[in-house]
């Protein structure tokens, strides 16, 4: 699948998608991308999907989060780029539609 301009929302939390989508960093991209995803398909998902944390975080924490988890710094359990599901066929269905079809590399966990 691909995306096109109109099909990425201007911001996402705090996070400016234009400046991510043009960003060099894979798990930038594909992060906005399974969101947007997420978002224009919320009708196949029947618990609650909490997005990834880094999307409320200020431009510098940011940086400073995916510095960390490139250079494998991050804690999995506190994964500012994890998608968190109560609903564990929700996070298959994430998985199947992203990482499979769309090959995007993303972080999920079912609680």
């Amino acid at each position: 699948m691909e995306f096109h301009s109109k099909d990425v929302p201007k911001q996402i939390g705090s996070v400016d998608c234009g400046v991510f989508m043009l960003m060099e960093s894979r798990i930038m991209r594909d992060l906005c991308s399974a969101v947007c995803w997420i978002r224009k398909n919320h009708s196949l998902f029947r618990g609650e999907v909490t997005e990834p944390a880094v999307l409320q975080m200020e431009a510098g924490d940011q940086r400073e989060a995916l510095r960390e988890v490139l250079e494998g710094q991050s804690d999995n359990r506190n994964d500012p780029f994890m998608f968190i599901f109560n609903n564990k066929e929700d996070m298959e269905t994430l998985l199947s539609n992203c990482v499979v079809r769309m090959g995007l590399k993303i972080h999920a966990m079912f609680t």
